[in-house]
């Protein structure tokens, strides 16, 4: 049987990396909206920089 402490060191664990995942979505979402945005030509095109940062980030 589980410790109480064991599980909630499981589940702070769990939470942190719940967290980082929607960061690294968000972070898609926004690069990926631009993305769509200039092919529509509604908006400038994402810069290399953009993408190098998203990248080195995910």
């Amino acid at each position: 049987m589980h410790s109480a402490e064991t599980l909630i060191e499981f589940r702070i664990r769990i939470d942190a990396e719940r967290l980082l995942t929607l960061k690294r979505l968000d972070r898609f979402r926004k690069l990926s909206d631009a993305m769509m945005a200039f092919q529509n030509r509604r908006g400038p095109a994402p810069t290399t920089e953009d993408f190098e940062t998203w990248r080195k980030q995910v």
